[in-house]
């Protein structure tokens, strides 16, 4: 069932069997974890294999790059919690300027009118 962490190039047939192993299941995270790290640097292809059956931000699979990403798992957590705060933090009010512009304009016709 490990055999596929100890080759050069794992494929998507590699993966898919070893994702529907009877025993697949049963792993606990430190293995999801370690076969997670086996294909980090595997082509889209596999990556979505294994993505389809492993919930990879379950914690087992920090350091894994997962398919269409360029960070790991734990840099996207750090991401996504950055943006929370970010958007999280009230805007503050605009200013509303008095002026005085924009008013009735009534002084000036009413010297004229004398």
């Amino acid at each position: 069932m490990f055999t596929v962490i100890a080759e050069d190039q794992v494929t998507v047939e590699d993966i898919e069997e070893l994702v529907n192993n009877d025993n697949f299941e049963s792993l606990d995270d430190s293995v999801i974890g370690v076969i997670a790290a086996a294909i980090s640097d595997e082509d889209d292809s596999v990556k979505e294999v294994f993505e389809e059956a492993v919930d990879i931000f379950s914690g087992a699979t920090d350091d894994y790059v997962p398919s269409g990403s360029n960070v790991t798992v734990a840099e996207r957590r750090i991401i996504i919690a950055a943006t929370a705060v970010v958007l999280a933090v009230p805007m503050p009010a605009p200013q509303v300027s008095n002026s005085g512009s924009g008013g009735s304009g009534g002084g000036q016709s009413d010297r004229r009118r004398q």
